[in-house]
């Protein structure tokens, strides 16, 4: 063949190369958008199908700097729980869902802003920090640390007291070492004897679990109390033998209480004991055997705890 023919051939079987290099890269980019819009399309799909539950709508919101916190959190609850109906992309659905639900002086400063059609309709975010900044108690902070300080235990359980606590807490921003102070001592008195037994804790949730695991102990002990009755003399207070023949040195046995070794401490603790005289059916705070003791001469006869 002749040379130039060689050349030309040569040179139209590139050019052939290149197009079919050419058409299998518009190929493989036509089956990748092929994919892409099936994937899009069943996503669709899925989510046409799912049906979104049912969500109650809050109390409108009237303004009360003391509701605002429950009512921002409904309303995020409401737009996590159906995305379809406030979905990202419709920021207006999601600041209009709010401005539904608002009444009085909270209509009072919607009303404005939606008649002015004001650009912070189109951010649900910046509208939500207005709105907040607008509403929210100016002495937020101080008035949950009086609440914090002032607190109890009480009648309630230690993880109902905690979840109280806890809500203050987050407004008030105490650090850590503040806030497991202040909640040692909204404790009640046996809850707090029963915390001497555990490690010292090294966070506010611990010292939570802790307390709530010393509540539990005393609350099964009570029940078994109540259970047994008088038939369970271990769980019964016994009376005081103020006619004993046998005299007691009090100066020995306060030194023996003083000196009241670990082992010995931890049982009268887990066994609900005084931890003054071991006896039972009492705290040291309210123990008989101190309380004679205390208003008798240290040469008079003392009586015992058995």
């Amino acid at each position: 063949m002749d040379p130039a023919d060689q050349a030309q051939l040569s040179h139209a079987l590139q050019a052939l190369q290149a197009q079919i290099q050419v058409l299998t890269q518009q190929n493989n980019q036509l089956q990748a958008e092929v994919l892409d819009t099936r994937r899009s399309f069943a996503e669709a799909q899925a989510q046409s199908s799912t049906v979104q539950p049912k969500v109650e709508l809050p109390a409108k919101f009237d303004g009360s700097p003391s509701k605002l916190r429950g009512f921002v959190n409904q309303i995020r609850l409401i737009i996590e729980q159906q995305p379809r109906s406030y979905p990202e992309s419709n920021q207006r659905a999601r600041v209009f869902l709010v401005g539904n639900l608002l009444r009085d002086d909270a209509q009072a400063w919607w009303d404005p802003i939606f008649e002015d059609n004001d650009e912070i309709l189109n951010n649900f975010e910046q509208f939500l920090a207005r709105f907040q900044t607008r509403f929210r108690d100016p002495n937020l902070a101080s008035n949950a640390a009086s609440a914090l300080r002032s607190m109890k235990q009480g009648k309630l359980s230690v993880a109902a007291h905690a979840s109280k606590f806890e809500r203050h807490l987050s407004d008030a921003r105490w650090d850590q070492a503040a806030a497991m102070d202040a909640f040692r001592v909204s404790l009640n008195n046996d809850v707090r004897d029963l915390l001497l037994s555990f490690d010292d804790p090294q966070s506010l949730e611990v010292l939570i679990t802790q307390a709530n695991s010393a509540y539990n102990r005393l609350s099964q002990r009570q029940r078994e109390k109540l259970h047994y009755g008088g038939s369970n003399l271990g769980s019964m207070p016994l009376p005081i033998n103020r006619s004993s023949p046998a005299p007691m040195e009090i100066g020995t046995l306060d030194h023996q209480r003083r000196r009241l070794d670990p082992v010995e401490r931890q049982r009268r603790i887990e066994n609900n004991l005084c931890l003054y005289a071991g006896c039972s059916g009492h705290q040291a705070s309210d123990c008989p055997i101190r309380t004679s003791q205390s208003r008798r001469p240290l040469s008079g006869n003392g009586s015992g705890c058995h």
